[in-house]
């Protein structure tokens, strides 16, 4: 069960990385004594990349929660079955 596990559990941890990743470049844009040509080159890095620290709110969720959430569904139907037990 072990690699089979952490593979289902991959995705979340790259989304993790991926959130984690945005939020300190988004840090490094928004520090008053920062560097301008750091924050140029995290601008630039930006313009490439998802936005997953601020969800869309809208009818239809965003590349990053629909990612999210069929990680965290793959993960329970692997589970599921796992905990169930017979009370027989």
């Amino acid at each position: 069960m072990g690699n089979k596990i952490k593979n289902h559990f991959k995705m979340i941890f790259d989304l993790e990385h991926e959130l984690f990743t945005y939020i300190r470049q988004n840090l490094q844009l928004t520090a008053p004594k920062g560097d301008q040509r750091s924050k140029d080159a995290v601008n630039k890095i930006l313009l490439y990349k998802r936005d997953c620290m601020f969800s869309a709110f809208g009818e239809e969720p965003d590349e990053f929660n629909t990612d999210l959430k069929l990680g965290i569904d793959n993960i329970e139907k692997y589970l599921k079955p796992k905990l169930r037990h017979d009370n027989n």
